[in-house]
């Protein structure tokens, strides 16, 4: 089925009463270069599947935390807010039309994905918003009428009489089921995406969910003909047990592959960890990676510092309000992941372009500004949201004595230490695969990182069984004499410092499960850290293991650990083989 783009103007009766209500908003204005606020809400319910009626909630609870989270936007003065798809109960938006303090300000915005509900109520509930509110049905035109809908709302304020403005977008694309007990049974489908800013120098559009499925939409073409640069906010809110599945993400990984995304800000929305989705055939449904998340490219405009150093002071601020930072550095992009638990955040944003000079615009600003939390009453309480630092068992057991490092030290911290560990530095442990997944150590995020997380617990573990066989140690570690402390120095690129904690004399130890890739690892450190080789010399160590189970490590030091350092680079057997891998796997 053919889509189309409509522009929110024409969503009106005509377009004399288009051009009379539809504002300038702040999220677009270039006249003001200041960030504006965006606040997304990530709720927790348990919700019921029918194919006549959708998604619904089931809870007056759940009625609660979104009429004040509505409150919550209108105090803190958010431009733009977001919710998951399915998630306004149709009786709030007639709370919505009643109470102002429900309502977006302005030149604000609320997109708002309400609960599926059957055609003929939908259309009830829409003569009966026409009452008090100007409704805009031009997006509706062409459906393909079936037993329900799932649609998201747009609510703002008309820019000549400040009246209360609704405007349905439909969603275009069924989501996929192994049986047809929803959508796939039910689902009216739309025909068109509505987009503000039309003629803007920025630019706003949304999909829900399975949209991105769509032919049209997953190819990019419909929104970059011809990939012409645009300046767009993408909000993606979904229902969505596997947002990071290839064909959800196909879009974004488009849009992103193009240097014509140098601007694009890609929002998406899902609900919280522990949101049940209960269906008619009595196989329930499970949200454990909610990964919603912001995507912006990184740009560098002097190019004298990395990604990490630049984004460091952010990344600090935004983990405290729950936001965490992960890079993907094929494409440069940096994702802002929200952590998995029921929570409001109210978040800075630099406009896609802001009016200002390109080469000297701060670029790609995303600043945690805010976050709440649902107190028992349904009001949503400010506090800080920190993502838990709890290690995977299997290293918490042996980060023990002079091994404890990991059990007291502070995220960023952790970080660097891990990195160390690993070889892959700092920016190793902040990266995302191909798929975005974080194999990061210091925190849990969500339960399809773990597996990776609790792999690189592993690895950590085996270089601590490695150190653990003191009598055994490579040459360049005899120096120790035993006695160390398995952390991160102050200064130098070490994680092994003497008692005397003098980091002159500490050392760097990697563990590697690829014995092959031992010199290559030592190499891509040199390359990554220019300076350290003269200091490392004879200070790093990788240990592994070879096809034998042999424990292996490189560089070897032929001469005695007391005698002037001469390294032939090949590779030595150390003792105890086997045993420093015993129980784990």
């Amino acid at each position: 089925m053919t889509i189309s783009i409509i522009a929110i103007k024409d969503c009106f009766k005509d377009a004399e009463e288009g051009s009379r209500v539809v504002p300038h908003f702040n999220f677009l204005d270039i006249e003001d270069d200041s960030p504006f606020r965006f606040m997304r809400m990530q709720p927790k319910e348990a919700l019921a599947a029918s194919p006549d009626e959708g998604v619904r909630h089931t809870s007056g609870h759940h009625l609660k935390k979104c009429r004040e989270a509505l409150r919550t936007a209108h105090m803190e003065r958010a431009d733009l807010l977001l919710t998951p798809e399915y998630c306004i109960p149709a009786e709030l938006i007639i709370e919505i039309i009643q109470n102002s303090e429900l309502q977006p300000r302005p030149n604000t915005l609320w997109c708002l994905g309400c609960q599926g509900m059957s055609l003929d109520s939908f259309r009830d509930h829409m003569m009966q918003w026409g009452d008090s509110a100007i409704v805009g049905s031009g997006a509706l035109a062409g459906m393909r009428e079936n037993r329900f809908v799932n649609f998201l709302l747009y609510v703002f304020r008309s820019k000549e009489s400040s009246k209360l403005c609704l405007v349905p977008q439909l969603k275009l694309q069924r989501m996929r089921e192994p049986l047809f007990v929803c959508e796939g049974a039910g689902l009216s489908l739309g025909k068109k995406v509505i987009m503000f800013g039309d003629q803007s120098a920025n630019q706003l559009f949304s999909i829900m969910c399975a949209d991105a499925f769509h032919p049209e939409i997953k190819s990019g073409g419909l929104f970059f003909p011809n990939r012409e640069p645009r300046r767009y906010i993408i909000l993606h809110p979904q229902l969505n047990p596997a947002p990071r599945s290839p064909d959800i993400a196909a879009l974004r990984n488009r849009i992103f592959d193009q240097t014509s995304s140098r601007n694009v800000i890609y929002i998406t929305s899902n609900w919280a960890y522990g949101t049940i989705i209960q269906t008619e055939d009595g196989r329930p449904l499970a949200i454990q990676a909610p990964w919603s998340s912001i995507y912006r490219r990184f740009i560098s405009l002097d190019g004298r510092q990395s990604w990490n150093e630049q984004l460091r002071e952010a990344r600090s601020l935004n983990f405290r309000h729950g936001l965490g930072l992960g890079f993907q550095p094929a494409k440069k992009i940096k994702v802002w992941f929200a952590i998995k638990s029921e929570h409001l955040q109210l978040i800075l944003l630099t406009k896609p372009y802001d009016g200002g000079a390109e080469l000297v615009q701060p670029r790609a600003g995303v600043q945690a500004e805010k976050a709440f939390i649902a107190s028992d009453s349904g009001n949503w309480e400010h506090a800080e949201l920190p993502f838990s630092s709890e290690l995977p068992a299997v290293l918490a057991e042996d980060a023990v004595e002079e091994f404890a490092y990991p059990r007291t030290a502070s995220v960023e911290n952790l970080d660097k230490f891990f990195g160390y560990c690993l070889g892959h530095l700092e920016d190793g442990q902040l990266s995302l695969s191909d798929q975005e997944h974080s194999t990061r150590l210091s925190c849990h995020i969500d339960e399809q990182c773990e597996p990776g997380r609790g792999q690189e617990a592993r690895r950590i573990v085996r270089l601590i069984r490695c150190l653990r066989q003191k009598d055994s140690l490579p040459n360049q570690l005899k120096k120790f004499e035993g006695n160390f402390l398995f952390q991160l120095g102050a200064r130098a690129p070490i994680n092994l410092l003497p008692s005397s904690g003098d980091e002159k004399d500490g050392a760097l130890v990697i563990y590697t499960d690829n014995d092959v890739m031992m010199d290559k690892i030592v190499f891509d450190i040199y390359k990554a850290l220019p300076g350290v080789e003269l200091f490392l010399e004879d200070k790093i160590c990788v240990f592994s293991q070879n096809p034998k189970g042999e424990t292996v490590h490189y560089p070897y030091f032929s001469e005695l650990w007391t005698s002037p350092v001469h390294s032939n680079h090949s590779t030595e057997f150390t003792q105890g083989g086997l045993l420093i891998d015993a129980g784990l796997d």
